[in-house]
Parts: structure tokens; sequence; C-alpha cells
């Protein structure tokens, strides 16, 4: 029962993602307004929020980066364009030059352009499903060997949905029950799956979809067939050390791109991503905390535990009503947890 997360622990947690997301971006207002100087040609070029349009103008492709580099290096456009370059190589040692020819070598014009635009359009810290559509897209025509890096960013753009607030009448007040419907709708909508009645939320349609309890995994294997997505259920386990997590979650589904929701015995929650410090998910109920052993509170098996203070709101949109997102679990629990089991949508 003992639960070793602390705020600190979680801020750490979500820390470390959001700077994964910060090291790719640079300031996008700057860059939008921002206008390359005379090129060899005496002819201006501007940004105009679209960095990919210029590689791929009339300008050739190692004057314009280098040109890019060179006037725009005060406004991190070098940590931008870093993205693209391998792990092991520091940007700090290389002159606009040196930068310019080794992501000439490193990838084509084309594959140049698919990176450029993935991170125009990941500058955003959050993705409506169509968004996320375009952006499987663009990795899709990637090398399969490079395509984990970006599905774990694009992990971390999906838009988080608050279970608290569903109009479906199974939410109880106290004690929630639609979060399986609610972690099933940001799987998809990891997926690219567009909702389709925008005038309710996603999770609520899908609960007037159901043909059977919305409890059932079978029930949500159904839904996801409806949308041309198929459903593989994990089985679960207990006191898995974090390499066996990397290797059978991270690996095998978050970098391949899949959705993925985690049983807590009693509860769901989307998984979002994992780093140093733990594992990430959006809980659509607030901020949990596992526990290290199974208890009962209802008549029933609970591997996990809401603190009152850390539920969230049932109106609005602002952070009470959030708690829950971009939520870490510390490895110190995570690796003595009780996992019912997980399901892998794609």
């Amino acid at each position: 029962m003992k639960a070793t997360q602390s705020q600190e622990q979680t801020t750490q947690i979500t820390a470390e993602s959001a700077s994964t997301q910060a090291a790719v971006v640079s300031n996008q207002d700057n860059l939008a307004d921002a206008e390359l100087g005379s090129g060899t040609d005496d002819r201006d070029y501007g940004l105009a929020g679209d960095f990919a349009e210029l590689i791929l103008s009339a300008l050739p492709v190692d004057v314009a980066l280098e040109l890019a580099v060179d006037h725009l290096e005060s406004q991190g456009v070098r940590a931008w364009l870093g993205a693209l370059t391998p792990a092991d190589v520091g940007l700090e040692d290389l002159t606009p030059t040196a930068l310019t020819e080794l992501l000439c070598e490193t990838v084509t014009i084309e594959q140049l352009h698919i990176r450029l635009n993935l991170l125009i359009l990941l500058a955003a810290e959050r993705l409506p499903a169509e968004e996320i559509a375009e952006a499987r897209g663009l990795i899709e025509q990637l090398p399969e060997a490079d395509q984990g890096d970006w599905y774990a960013l694009l992990q971390s753009c999906v838009e988080y949905a608050n279970q608290r607030d569903n109009e479906d009448p199974r939410e109880d007040p106290g004690n929630g029950g639609t979060c399986n419907v609610t972690a099933l709708a940001m799987c998809l909508e990891m997926l690219g799956v567009v909702n389709p009645d925008p005038s309710r939320q996603f999770e609520d349609v899908l609960a007037s979809m159901a043909k059977g309890a919305i409890t059932a995994a079978s029930t949500w294997g159904k839904l996801a067939a409806e949308f041309g997505i198929s459903m593989e259920i994990i089985d679960g386990w207990s006191n898995k050390p974090r390499e066996g997590w990397e290797r059978d979650i991270n690996d095998a589904h978050l970098r391949k791109g899949h959705g993925v929701m985690m049983s807590l015995h009693g509860h769901l929650v989307r998984v979002q991503g994992m780093n140093d410090a733990g594992v990430i998910v959006d809980d659509p109920f607030g901020a949990s905390v596992l526990l290290d052993e199974l208890v009962v509170r209802n008549g029933k098996k609970k591997g996990y535990t809401h603190d009152k203070e850390d539920i969230n709101a049932a109106e609005g949109d602002g952070e009470d009503a959030r708690k829950g997102e971009d939520h870490g679990y510390p490895w110190a629990d995570v690796e003595k947890a009780e996992i019912k089991y997980l399901c892998a949508f794609s």
C-alpha cells in the first residue's frame, strides 16, 4: 500500500518529457517573424512560419541552411535544426557551414522537408486528431529506424480528456465510471481518429456507440474496430523491472505509434511515454498514485488511489480539471505495481 511518489518526482518526470519537445522546437514566434538575409542571387527569403517551403524554393538547400543558421543563430535555430542530426553530434562544436554539410549528407532534400514539416507541426503543445493524422503520415515516410523518436514526441501531443465532465450517466460524480471510454478516446486520437460527432466529446460518443458494457475489454475492441483500429490485449504483471516496461511497452508499442491504455485494477489510464524518471500517463480522473499491493475498496481490488485534492474538477478546462494530464509515476512505484492488463491499439 505504500506510495513513494511525491510532487517533486512527478514534476521531474513531466519536466523531462517537456524538455524533449523544447529541445527540438525553437521560439516559433521569432522564427515566424524573422527574415533571411540576401542570398548569393541578391533575393530575400522570409520564413513566414514555414521553413520547409524555403528548403524547396529556388535557393539551393546548402545556401538556405547556411543562411538560416548564420542569420538566426541567436534565436536558437541551431537547436531547432539540431533535431535532424545524429544524437552523438554536439552542435556547439559545429560552424554553420559544418552543420549545413552534415545535414545535407545525413538526409535527402525530401527527407529534410518531412522533418522540418514535422517540427513545425509538433511545435504545438497539443494537436487535434486531424493534425495528429497529418503528422503520422509524415512519420510513415521516414526510414523505420527514425520513426520511434518522432512517435514518442507525438504521444505527448494528444489532447487530454477529463472523464469527470462526461455527460454519460455511467459517470458517477464521486467514483467515476467512464475512465474506460475516456482513455480509449485518447488512444484513438493518438492514431489520428477524428471524433465523428464534434458536437459532443469523443468519449461520450464512444459510450453511446457501445453495444456492451463499457467496462469490458471486448467492448473497447469492437468500438476501435468501428474506426478500422485493432486492439491487442497485453497480459498484466507485478514487480516488473524498468527494462521490461521499456522493452514490452515503450519499444514494442509507444515508439511504434500505438495508442496504449493500462488497467490499474479498477481504473484505466492512457500510457503516454517513459523517461529516466518514470512512466508518464494521462489519467482521466486525476493524479493517481500506484500502490505496491492491491487493496479492497467498495468490495473490489484496487491497485491505485486518488487523494481528494488530486481529483479533477468536474467543470471547466483549467488546471483544476487537468490534474491527471502528463502525470508521472516514478520507477520506484512502477516496478512494484500490480498491473491487470494493457491494451495496445494500432
